[in-house]
């Protein structure tokens, strides 16, 4: 089986626990305070190592503390990232028992694109790229898509809120180029000129621009998912992580299976609060391995 390749950042995340979210001049005192590898591109590598998927993941530690920690971390679990001369950020998450959460990214190496790593891939042995908007921010971003566009594989876009801080020409490009789009629906306003209320006439116009197929998260209700002739609606009433989502989506598609059976996946495993509790935890992923094996078989 050929590689997936995964572009998107590996970082600390320090994450702190409270009872009530603290408002605008409160201090608050955290519950708890914990910090761990994170990023979008190592929680996606994360998914591929513990499944036992073949990929090649496509950052940068940074450099400094905060990157000696983070591949310390990522060393035991098998995976590994490209060194860079920049100092590494971190992201602050701040969350509370109701659910109620806060991100603040402090940027740094992490979001630099190591092009000289990327072009030691042999291409005839990847496939199927997945990239996260973040990766785009960085110093250089547009070594990103001239590597996608050598590589010549149809990938999977994920903005990560990220689309506005992308170069106006860049992201021209990146629609020219017809990627899969997996994004929310409160993302859908930077990439649309109006406010849309249904998700599927939202999902129509994002099609439109990329003439690939959409994924929509719609928090609260469910996922979406438009082809350019069928939609399928998968309902689910908890919180969606829409970077884990596509990063789960994704790997069930590379295993073979159907758009609306991947979709329903993704909503199973992706929800927020399941993987702040179950990613050190094996059962979690032999879970979803075995979900994914029950599924191909049923075919």
């Amino acid at each position: 089986m050929k590689k997936t390749v995964i572009i998107g950042c590996i970082h600390k995340e320090l994450n702190v626990l409270y009872d009530r979210l603290p408002q605008a001049n409160e201090e608050g005192s955290p519950l708890s305070v914990s910090s761990a590898a994170g990023g979008s591109g190592y929680e996606t590598a994360l998914l591929y190592q513990k499944i036992g998927f073949p990929y090649e993941l496509l950052a940068g530690y940074g450099s400094g503390i905060y990157a000696e920690e983070t591949k310390a971390e990522a060393a035991k679990e098998g995976i590994s990232a490209k060194e860079t001369d920049v100092t590494a950020g971190c992201g602050y998450h701040m969350f509370d028992k109701s659910g109620n959460e806060s991100l603040l990214t402090i940027p740094g190496g992490e979001y630099d694109f190591p092009a000289d790593s990327a072009y030691e891939l042999d291409s005839s042995d990847c496939r199927n790229p997945i990239v996260f908007g973040e990766m785009l921010t960085g110093s250089d971003p547009e070594n990103v898509l001239s590597f996608l566009y050598d590589l010549g594989e149809p990938y999977t876009f994920v903005p990560s809120h990220c689309w506005s801080e992308i170069d106006v020409f860049l992201r021209e490009e990146i629609l020219r180029m017809k990627p899969r789009l997996h994004l929310s629906m409160s993302e859908t306003e930077e990439f649309l000129s109006g406010e849309y209320t249904d998700p599927l006439e939202c999902a129509k116009e994002i099609y439109a621009l990329s003439e690939a197929p959409v994924v929509l998260i719609i928090n609260g209700k469910g996922s979406l998912c438009y082809d350019g002739k069928n939609s399928f609606f998968a309902p689910y009433e908890d919180s969606i992580d829409v970077s884990r989502h596509a990063a789960v989506f994704h790997l069930a598609s590379n295993a073979g299976i159907d758009s609306r059976n991947a979709l329903l996946t993704a909503n199973q495993y992706a929800w927020r609060e399941s993987w702040q509790s179950c990613r050190n935890s094996d059962a979690y992923f032999r879970d979803l391995k075995e979900e994914i094996k029950r599924i191909i078989l049923q075919k």
